[in-house]
């Protein structure tokens, strides 16, 4: 045998996945219709991030960014909000995500640097490098990271009003 290839393994057996035959699912049963009161998890939002065809009817997501460009510009140097606390004060509670979107595409003027998670961490993202030059902007405002790269967000947590 050829260096690079495999043995095959005598104990296994093939499947048919392995000989080229596709396996057949069977359709799942329709589901009875509810009744009774939605649960918490299905209501209907007014919450702007709803895109067109969604429960809360068409939109545009791009309102909702700007509004979220524009509480994160109200952050203090030095201070910091989470994603979710973020969406809760625009009337969003359980949207974290929809921030973690508008933060994605903000113009260059939005310190996106001062949003981290609720964990008081920075949020992992494919891109190390900008998870690196969020520390290092956040570290010039004077915000003080422990040994494990967390944040004291009791001490540095924004609460817009304040």
């Amino acid at each position: 045998m050829p260096a690079g290839w495999l043995a095959p393994c005598p104990r296994r057996r093939l499947g048919a996945h392995a000989s080229g035959h596709k396996r057949r699912r069977r359709a799942a049963p329709p589901a009875p219709p509810r009744r009774g009161p939605r649960r918490p998890h299905q209501r209907q939002h007014d919450c702007p991030t709803h895109h067109p065809g969604s429960a809360g009817g068409p939109v545009n997501p791009e309102c909702f960014y700007r509004q979220v460009w524009a509480l994160v510009r109200r952050i203090p140097r030095g201070r910091v909000m989470f994603y979710g606390q973020i969406a809760a004060v625009l009337g969003c509670p359980g949207r974290a995500r929809a921030v973690g979107f508008a933060m994605r595409h903000a113009p260059h003027d939005v310190p996106w640097h001062r949003v981290v998670s609720a964990r008081g961490i920075i949020s992992p993202r494919p891109d190390r490098e900008s998870m690196a030059e969020q520390r290092r902007r956040l570290e010039a405002e004077g915000v003080p990271f422990d040994a494990e790269g967390r944040l004291p967000l009791r001490d540095l947590l924004w609460e817009p009003g304040e």
